[in-house]
């Protein structure tokens, strides 16, 4: 629904140098109502530039951090990899033991580390939804496993499959709760 305040809100930025076509379609409405922010595409082109080297820088640490690490090596391809489907068992000793720091790095890292890509998949407007994205987790997620497995530098678990699930579910629910703010203090201005 198109409100009065934002339709004058558009007449007052249009000038003779601003009424241009670009400007005015560079302007989208989503199912929500919600606009992309900005009539200017220049910006928007920046914004999803530095989103792109975000991401870029992301994934190479990612990847350095999971798959990639000291032990990696091309000689020992298929020989070393371990699965563990077993939800969740290997914290128990862990949590027995009382290494509880062990537990926070394994379980809330897991989660953490994924929390980006929900954020820059959601924001950079490449999935629609927080599920969409979340299934985009979970495929990247099963791609590093694969690759833990067939280098041997990891244990390839369904924990990390599940964590890392919910790490990119939390990042796109948080653009969407900045998104919800975001639009609703605009309203209240006055």
């Amino acid at each position: 629904m198109i409100r009065r305040e934002d339709m004058l809100e558009l007449t007052r930025r249009m000038t003779l140098s601003r009424t241009s076509f670009t400007r005015i379609a560079g302007c989208y409405v989503d199912r929500d109502g919600e606009f992309d922010g900005s009539f200017n595409t220049k910006m928007k082109k920046t914004k999803d530039k530095y989103l792109l080297a975000f991401f870029l820088i992301y994934m190479v640490v990612l990847f350095r951090i999971t798959v990639f690490r000291s032990t990696f090596s091309l000689y020992h391809v298929m020989e070393n990899g371990t699965i563990n489907l077993s939800l969740f068992q290997d914290y128990i000793p862990f949590i027995r033991q009382e290494r509880w720091f062990l537990v926070l790095y394994l379980f809330v890292g897991n989660i953490i580390w994924f929390v980006p890509l929900g954020c820059v998949l959601l924001a950079s407007g490449k999935v629609k939804g927080i599920w969409s994205a979340a299934v985009c987790g979970l495929c990247l997620s099963l791609i590093i496993e694969t690759l833990q497995y067939i280098f041997g530098t990891g244990v390839s678990e369904l924990d990390d499959l599940v964590l890392n699930t919910m790490g990119t579910w939390i990042g796109a629910a948080m653009v969407r709760l900045y998104r919800h703010y975001r639009r609703g203090q605009g309203r209240y201005q006055k």
